[in-house]
């Protein structure tokens, strides 16, 4: 089955100026590179009809192999139409002696106008099986990162080298604090933008969360080293669904992943359905959360991922610390005070 692949970001640039650095090639080199590769045009001619040749090499090709050789991805691109400020659909073949990166690839960019600059979108038709989905967004959000830095001096250009999707309330490891949107004034904090480019136009992501509970007392783990509500107290375990994957089996999953005990999907308590939101309107924050209570468990609870937590502690249940993760709060006071609704909505 083929796969379609979406990443947007919002440039604080008006559309004929995206639209130049999108089109020109010392500009495409400036930007188009992900984080950890260098590019060359071996020619371009950017019009109906044309076609280019691009060379990405990766500085370090230990840990991400070339598509076309060892250290190099190389990319025949036929241009199929050009709209002047608007979009620009290409199609891609990629040169590999691999079958899984064979085939044609059909990417447009497109540009929307806002009241804030240019929204640019990124649709990738029939994507080759070789190139693993979180590969190619982490890629896509480097790419973006990079355009909106190219445009926008003043904004950082780093981003990670890795977006963990398995883990619900992480941003990748690399996250500045600078690259948060935005805090609210009650301290409720939203996505980078960068990391946010790689859920595409819309995306309704599924997550996981669990709190053990044991008498009248709920463990919490720290927050560190994410980027988001580092400092801050979460739920025991909390993660992304897996595809195909269901959220009881990615509660156990996750569980066992955060801090090493068993949960059997029986034991497992759902709370209620949170439909989440923040005021950004980027995809990366439309969320379905589920949370989850469960008091029997196999193990003894301890650390399992100390670049992402820095503490795993008991909180009584009318004691709950102040820095607690705020949706997660939401939904942990409505359980312990009774009434909470099975659907729940937050930040809407």
């Amino acid at each position: 089955m083929s796969r379609t692949d979406l990443a947007s970001l919002l440039i604080h640039a008006d559309r004929a100026t995206v639209f130049d650095a999108l089109t020109t090639p010392d500009a495409i080199l400036g930007w188009l590179p992900p984080h950890g590769m260098r590019g060359r045009l071996e020619r371009f001619d950017l019009r109906d009809g044309g076609s280019y040749r691009l060379v990405l090499t990766y500085e370090d090709a230990s840990d991400a192999p070339g598509k076309t050789d060892a250290d190099s991805d190389v990319s025949e691109v036929r241009i199929s139409r050009v709209v002047p400020g608007e979009l620009i659909e290409q199609l891609v073949d990629f040169e590999s002696d691999d079958p899984a990166f064979r085939g044609t690839m059909r990417m447009t960019w497109s540009l929307r106008s806002t009241s804030e600059g240019t929204l640019v979108e990124f649709e990738a038709r029939d994507v080759p099986e070789g190139i693993r989905a979180h590969d190619h967004a982490e890629g896509l959000t480097s790419s973006l990162a990079n355009l909106a830095s190219y445009l926008e001096p003043d904004r950082t250009a780093d981003v990670p080298d890795a977006a963990d999707e398995s883990d619900a309330s992480d941003v990748p490891d690399a996250a500045d604090a600078a690259d948060v949107a935005d805090v609210a004034d009650d301290g409720r904090q939203t996505y980078p933008a960068e990391y946010a480019a790689s859920h595409g136009t819309f995306a309704l992501i599924p997550a996981a969360y669990v709190f053990l509970v044991e008498s009248d007392r709920v463990l919490l783990q720290r927050r560190e080293g994410t980027g988001y509500y580092d400092g801050w107290w979460a739920a025991s375990a909390a993660g992304h669904v897996d595809p195909g994957e269901t959220l009881m089996a990615g509660a156990v999953r996750e569980t066992r992943e955060e801090i090493g005990v068993d949960v059997a999907e029986a034991d497992l308590e759902g709370i209620t359905a949170m439909h989440r939101t923040a005021p950004t309107g980027l995809p990366i924050d439309q969320r379905l959360d589920v949370f989850f209570v469960a008091r029997t468990w196999r193990g003894i609870p301890s650390l399992q991922e100390p670049d992402k937590a820095s503490a795993l502690e008991w909180f009584a249940l009318d004691d709950l610390p102040e820095r607690l993760v705020h949706h997660e709060r939401f939904a942990l006071e409505g359980w312990r005070d009774g009434g909470l609704p099975a659907v729940t909505a937050f930040g809407f």
